[in-house]
């Protein structure tokens, strides 16, 4: 069961963007915790010609809970709050294949994250696909 927590801060001097308009920060603190369950299969063979070919296939699931979460931005005065949400679930699979002794293989992964507060409004979908060739 792998475990995360995250600290991050960002320490940005104000400044004027090119309209003249002046931007701070003042709150650029971010805690956050993740929680995860993984499975994950792999085999490796002998093809044919001789050749190892592997594959390796993996499911995830994970909840992220943001501690801190609000931060408060400066425009020209007017002062904009951004909230992240609290707590959000992932789910996520994907796999490679690799073949002709590793010289070529492929990665893919798809990825649903939303957050549990508001689950049809608030969601993020994410999806990889590569080929690599060695050589």
């Amino acid at each position: 069961m792998p475990a995360q927590l995250t600290y991050a801060t960002l320490d940005l001097d104000a400044f004027s963007d090119p309209y003249g308009a002046r931007v701070g920060n003042d709150r650029p603190d971010s805690l956050t915790a993740r929680i995860g369950l993984a499975a994950n299969y792999q085999s490796a063979w002998q093809d044919a010609m001789g050749f190892t070919r592997q594959a390796d296939l993996y499911g995830i699931a994970s909840l992220t809970r943001e501690f801190l979460g609000r931060n408060k931005w400066t425009v020209s005065g007017e002062r904009f709050t951004t909230t992240e949400e609290k707590v959000w679930a992932e789910i996520g699979a994907g796999g490679t294949y690799n073949w002709n002794d590793g010289r070529y293989g492929m990665y893919a992964k798809l990825a649903a994250q939303t957050d549990l507060d508001d689950l049809a409004n608030s969601y993020a979908l994410s999806g990889n696909l590569a080929f690599r060739v060695k050589w």
